[in-house]
């Protein structure tokens, strides 16, 4: 079966698909394209496979996703 497309906006916490496999990260705009940062650095993306809600996350990853948002400026 196909997956049905995800949509994410910038500043999300999302779930992706790269070249070497899957990895968690907030969604930022970089270099012109639409990349995951986590704590190991920034990735290119094939796919977007899953958004997990911000009110979901824990209190360390919270953080974290603000201190990107503010890094990128994204509100």
């Amino acid at each position: 079966m196909f997956k049905k497309k995800v949509k994410a906006n910038l500043g999300k916490f999302v779930q992706a698909k790269t070249k070497d496999g899957e990895i968690k990260g907030v969604l930022v705009p970089f270099r012109g394209k639409q990349m995951v940062e986590n704590r190991s650095g920034i990735y290119d993306i094939n796919e977007i496979t899953d958004v997990t809600p911000t009110n979901t996350l824990g209190k360390d990853t919270l953080s974290y996703l603000r201190a990107v948002r503010r890094r990128h400026d994204i509100s």
